[in-house]
């Protein structure tokens, strides 16, 4: 075999060579972005499922609240002082707002993951849901602290209401309410 031969076999190994390792590391590449997003994707699920939960949570409160609400505006009896206390601290807890969580989408994005996800509704869905729909709630979420924020302010500021919340049987939070003055606050001459 001439030198030239060998040089060119040489040669032609090492270009082989260049190229199977260039294959292999992009298998491995590939790989480990596959176990980033499915990591990422089983994160972005769990932090969805407590989001769920807490909606569940909230609007096992609300309709509390609700109830609560329809019982102080129209009465089918006359409403001990007790039971008007009640009410009204059951309205003030359903005044909250719902804060879902956002950072283990946030990583998927800063991490350029969802090129990785194969299924376009999936893309679609997420970034409906954590774009358009988070956007949506941000705004009726101001407009119910607009509104409600002022109202638990003058519940807070009418009556001297001091209540603790315990958790109940279920997932709905009990009341018990230690004390209540029937009149204005001293500063609200």
């Amino acid at each position: 075999m001439s030198s030239r031969t060998l040089l060119v076999v040489e040669a032609g190994v090492i270009v082989v060579s260049i190229l199977l390792s260039l294959y292999l590391q992009g298998l491995y590449d590939a790989s480990r972005m596959n176990e980033r997003k499915e990591d990422l994707l089983r994160g972005l699920l769990t932090v969805i499922e407590q989001d769920i939960a807490q909606i569940d949570f909230f609007s096992n409160i609300q309709d509390r609240s609700h109830r609560s609400a329809e019982v102080l505006l129209y009465p089918k009896q006359d409403l001990v002082i007790d039971s008007i206390y009640w009410h009204l601290s059951s309205v003030g807890m359903g005044l909250r707002s719902f804060f879902p969580q956002r950072s283990p989408f946030e990583e998927i994005i800063d991490a350029q993951v969802t090129r990785y996800i194969r299924s376009p509704e999936l893309r679609t869905d997420l970034f409906t849901l954590f774009g358009e729909d988070l956007e949506r709630h941000e705004v009726h979420t101001k407009e119910y602290d607009q509104l409600f924020l002022s109202f638990n302010k003058y519940l807070s500021e009418t009556y001297l209401l001091v209540d603790w919340w315990r958790e109940g049987s279920g997932q709905i939070p009990e009341i018990d309410i230690t004390s209540f003055d029937r009149t204005l606050r001293p500063d609200q001459d």
